[in-house]
């Protein structure tokens, strides 16, 4: 199974409701100043957009012109004009996300969780570099 196939075969397996609340929880866990940044957050909403936004990773990668416009939309989002999140949250984010996926995917693994990270970097990394 190849990276692309074994993180769709993943995000299947893991996608919850539960799932969302498992990350937020570890990454709020991870830093006061995560903490601070979703100090008025409405959770309810935030875990729709986080779900979405991950289908949307998971199921376009770059150079996608799909994938392309939502990373450039959350990339503007985030950027210091907008939510102001620094880049060094993003790391922490998909910690969290891979944790979570350690927690609920009963198929999780070391390979697993590499596979993610490579899967997701390109698009976390062009999300990142707007602010």
């Amino acid at each position: 199974m190849n990276t692309v196939e074994a993180v769709q075969a993943s995000f299947a397996r893991f996608d919850s409701p539960e799932f969302y609340d498992t990350v937020y929880d570890i990454f709020l866990a991870k830093s006061p100043e995560v903490r601070a940044v979703f100090a008025n957050t409405d959770f309810k909403r935030q875990k729709v957009i986080i779900r979405t936004t991950v289908s949307l990773m998971v199921r376009f990668q770059l150079p996608d012109p799909r994938a392309q416009e939502v990373f450039e939309k959350v990339g503007k989002s985030h950027s210091r004009e907008g939510y102001n999140i620094h880049p060094s949250l993003y790391g922490l984010w998909l910690d969290s996300l891979l944790e979570s996926i350690q927690k609920h995917d009963p198929e999780a693994s070391t390979d697993l969780a590499d596979a993610w990270r490579e899967y997701l970097k390109e698009g976390v990394d062009l999300i990142a570099s707007h602010y």
